[in-house]
């Protein structure tokens, strides 16, 4: 299988705070999908690529990111510092690490064809 190079991207707002940290081999076709997709998109102001030379880096990178700068609109691996204190603890869902969500999405995720 050949790997290909993926992007590694980040969304700001006006303010330059971190929307959001997604990877993609065409980020600009990526963003076009965010545009009809999500509800946040009016607010980016500012986008920022990174190149990897393949997926994995750009994958770890991109939990790296995530874990470490917080982006707003991340769901996965942005795990809330601390519950709100009217929270239940019987209402929430067991906290799992970034890594074990990460290992949970690749054993779920397909194997792909080879590129040509």
């Amino acid at each position: 299988m050949r790997e290909s190079r993926t992007a590694l991207y980040r969304l700001y707002d006006e303010s330059e705070d971190l929307l959001y940290v997604g990877i993609a081999f065409d980020p600009r076709h990526r963003w076009k999908t965010h545009a009809r997709e999500k509800p946040w998109w009016a607010e980016v102001h500012v986008r920022e690529i990174e190149w990897f030379p393949t997926r994995v880096e750009a994958e770890e990178a991109e939990a790296s990111a995530i874990k470490g700068q917080r982006p707003k609109h991340n769901v996965i691996g942005n795990v809330p510092i601390r519950a709100l204190p009217a929270q239940r603890k019987s209402q929430r869902r067991p906290d799992r690490s970034v890594e074990e969500m990460i290992a949970a999405l690749e054993a779920r995720r397909k194997p792909r064809r080879p590129v040509q």
